[in-house]
């Protein structure tokens, strides 16, 4: 279950969400440069320039277009356990989710956990009418876990020397996988066809 604590944080039963800040760039760097962690995720392990002004694009994404990546936290001990979120993807012309979690947080459960999060505020917040997220076919414990929170395979294509996979959601999807779980949903009329990407002017108000 997740809870959205006002527009932009969200708490799960065993995590805090908040928005990426620059005040975060160090605990951002370490994670980012562990090849172990960023081996999946496009472009790997990143350099201290390249964390930087990522975390600028991040934090400046939540400016101005009300979506970005949270840092993510463990309830128990606020301990930093890695980032997730919606970016921004140029090679693909829309937004997408992104995950990263650090090595002593993984095989618990978290990761999925923050997916959920993410995908439950995007949905709610958002108004979105269609979600993605892209795992690369060797990551075989992704591929299981976005399977398990309700998205599917929609295509697969060669990048590089790896094999990519898009896996998708709907709204409708969403609303189904709501009731089967006690997490909250906003009831609101159906929109238009789905929505790949989107920009600020198409979001919907939120409280300040």
């Amino acid at each position: 279950m997740s809870v959205i604590f006002n527009p932009h944080v969200v708490l799960t039963s065993r995590l805090r969400l908040r928005p990426l800040r620059m005040d975060d760039y160090d605990r951002l760097a370490t994670l980012q440069r562990d090849p172990v962690v960023m081996r999946f995720i496009l472009g790997g392990a990143r350099t201290p320039e390249q964390t930087r002004a990522e975390l600028q694009d991040y934090v400046a994404s939540w400016r101005d277009e009300r979506y970005g990546m949270w840092a993510v936290f463990d309830r128990s001990d606020d301990a930093f356990l890695g980032i997730v979120g919606l970016v921004w993807r140029d090679d693909m012309g829309m937004v997408t989710l992104r995950v990263a979690l650090g090595k002593e947080s993984q095989g618990r459960g978290l990761g999925g956990e923050a997916i959920q999060a993410a995908i439950d505020w995007s949905f709610n917040s958002l108004g979105l009418q269609h979600l993605v997220g892209i795992v690369q076919s060797a990551n075989d414990a992704c591929r299981k876990m976005v399977n398990r929170l309700g998205l599917t395979l929609e295509k697969a294509w060669k990048r590089g020397e790896a094999m990519v996979e898009q896996y998708g959601m709907s709204f409708a999807d969403w609303q189904a996988t709501c009731a089967q779980r006690s997490t909250p949903r906003t009831d609101r009329a159906a929109r238009p066809a789905a929505i790949p990407a989107f920009a600020a002017s198409t979001l919907e108000p939120l409280a300040a």
